[in-house]
């Protein structure tokens, strides 16, 4: 999923990705966030890498993310 630009099933798989990342920070949280708030930490990098979405995941929640630590995102 990681490319430059995407278009199709790339984009296609991003969304559904980021989906399920949103259902995980709301079980983890029980409620309390969503990927909103996660993407609040990064919004002002110009470019936002697995690292960041990692590091900002586990500062707000103090837990890793499988999904985020699985072979869909890679390094």
């Amino acid at each position: 999923m990681r490319q430059r630009r995407s278009s199709g099933v790339v984009t296609a798989r991003a969304a559904v990705f980021f989906n399920e990342l949103d259902r995980e920070i709301l079980q983890k949280s029980r409620g309390r966030y969503r990927l909103d708030h996660l993407l609040q930490k990064v919004i002002d990098k110009k470019y936002i890498g697995a690292e960041d979405l990692r590091a900002q995941y586990q500062a707000l929640l103090e837990a890793e993310s499988p999904l985020l630590n699985s072979a869909l995102v890679g390094d």
